[in-house]
């Protein structure tokens, strides 16, 4: 395989986005976006979501097609399985830092992205990350934390729209933790098709602890909003799983056209001292 990250950095947690059925987008041909953390330490240190783009262009068979060396966006050297000659990749695209889309992944040691998600739909590529302004600070006080952050591009990848914060704590004492971006299901049913412009987003919280002086993980609650021009706008953020117990480890699924979601997670019930699984469903402005 092909070295896609900066070879002298730690690359970690790499999602492969890809459009529904392997389709490429019509207008841009994008086929599958790459986005991975990265920054000189491991084990939790500070990085960036980094990406690439891979784009369909018929020049190699099969369903590989756009993710070839010569297919990739920013490129990468055609003998970057090498690290010696990775270091000629030019730079992949910095899709979390304050200091733009071209910034090395080291431009800005204090910053703190983690927790990336997407989907692309034909063209449009929605996709979010948990991100504080000052990671170390974030994690060693209660001065800072994390929100979720969303932002979407149209023409495969090309150009993106700023980052807006959808989670919006200004609490400090409280983080996001576990996001979630799920789009709807494909679908062959001329009665139910597919709504490809409506995703649902949620997250949980917990308490922000001094790590050094962590008590382990803190949950408190999830929350979840949904989309119906695909991270345009997004409905009233409600609680999704609230309440004295601590919630966490949302999933969700939703039908084809979007407008019923399911969701699972689980509830720690002090009383029994046990954890339960729970389930919920809604429709659009029900929570």
């Amino acid at each position: 395989g092909w070295i896609l990250s900066k070879p002298d950095e730690n690359a970690r947690r790499v999602r492969l986005m890809i459009g529904p059925g392997g389709a490429a987008g019509p207008a841009t041909g994008i086929k599958i976006c790459f986005i991975w953390k990265q920054g000189n330490y491991d084990k939790g240190g500070p990085s960036d979501i980094m990406s690439r783009m891979g784009y369909a262009d018929g020049s190699h068979s099969g369903p590989a097609d756009g993710a070839f060396p010569d297919q990739l966006v920013p490129a990468i050297d055609p003998d970057a399985y090498d690290p010696v000659e990775a270091v000629f990749n030019t730079p992949a695209r910095n899709l979390s830092s304050n200091m733009g889309l071209t910034a090395d992944s080291e431009a800005n040691a204090l910053e703190d992205a983690r927790a990336h998600r997407g989907i692309i739909r034909g063209d449009t590529i929605f996709m979010g990350y948990a991100w504080s302004p000052d990671g170390a600070v974030a994690r060693y006080t209660d001065l800072e934390n994390y929100n979720f952050w969303v932002r979407r591009s149209v023409d495969g990848g090309a150009t993106w729209t700023a980052p807006v914060n959808l989670s919006n704590v200004t609490d400090t004492k409280i983080s996001v933790r576990e996001p979630r971006i799920v789009g709807t299901p494909n679908s062959k049913d001329p009665d139910d098709p597919q709504d490809t412009n409506v995703a649902y987003i949620a997250w949980g919280t917990e308490v922000n602890q001094y790590e050094h002086l962590s008590e382990g993980t803190i949950d408190l609650d999830i929350y979840v909003t949904r989309t119906a021009d695909l991270g345009q706008t997004f409905m009233p953020v409600v609680t999704m799983a609230g309440g004295p117990n601590a919630q966490f480890e949302s999933q969700l699924r939703c039908t084809p056209d979007g407008n019923t979601m399911w969701a699972v997670w689980n509830e720690f019930d002090e009383v029994m001292d046990t954890v339960k699984a729970m389930f919920i469903t809604g429709t659009p402005g029900t929570p």
